[in-house]
């Protein structure tokens, strides 16, 4: 589970934690299983969204999204860094949770799109929210 990663620790242990524990949120999985095709080097994979790519951009320590056909092209920021990434999961996970035990939840798409935005600020801002919200689907 995401929760027990300490955030309190530095980028290389989170992100070695993250991997060691296979950690899965979702359609997110933090694992370094090969691609397709090769990521550039200015670029550090951490998991996969499905089959598209989430990788660390070494210069500025975002977190993006690059596409498994195309490694070079990308699809979007997923957040600020890695910490931020791991604190927008944190709810995003605790609503998997609760889904579980209510079905009904799965529908609703207002209580989905709040923890979204909770997600997208603690990820660094609303520039984030559309990965959040793929998560969900909507």
């Amino acid at each position: 589970m995401v929760t027990e990663i300490n955030l309190s620790s530095p980028i290389e242990k989170i992100k070695t934690e993250l991997l060691e524990k296979k950690i899965e949120v979702g359609m997110v999985e933090f694992t370094l299983k090969k691609d397709f095709l090769p990521i550039p080097n200015e670029f550090e994979k951490i998991g996969n969204f499905e089959l598209d790519i989430l990788a660390i951009e070494k210069n500025s320590g975002i977190v993006v999204m690059l596409d498994h056909d195309k490694p070079d092209f990308i699809m979007g920021k997923v957040a600020s860094d890695l910490k931020a990434m791991v604190s927008a999961l944190i709810p995003i996970e605790g609503f998997f949770e609760m889904a579980s035990e209510n079905d009904e939840l799965y529908d609703d798409e207002s209580a989905m799109r709040k923890v979204t935005s909770k997600s997208a600020n603690l990820s660094g801002g609303k520039e984030f929210e559309w990965f959040y919200d793929m998560i969900f689907g909507i």
